[in-house]
């Protein structure tokens, strides 16, 4: 049960992970169109570059969450140092 709720747990983070990384690249594109445009609306540009820095945090954060909730890898190392 404990596997099942762990797995449940990374796939959520996971999900949460990928909308971060897709609100950054849709923003992205966003602000690129906005300073593109003749009357540049500062208030607007700001608030974009204002999401997108949100995002990235909560990305870094979600990275290390998923960092941590995986399970450790297991490596015996090589048999001729036993």
């Amino acid at each position: 049960m404990e596997i099942i709720q762990q797995t449940t747990d990374i796939r959520d983070i996971g999900q949460r992970l990928h909308t971060a990384e897709t609100t950054i690249g849709v923003g992205r594109r966003a602000l690129h169109d906005l300073l593109r445009q003749v009357p540049v609306d500062e208030q607007l540009v700001e608030s974009t570059r204002q999401a997108i820095t949100d995002a990235r945090l909560q990305r870094n954060a979600l990275r290390h969450e998923l960092e941590q909730a995986r399970p450790p890898l297991r490596y015996a190392g090589s048999s001729w140092l036993r």
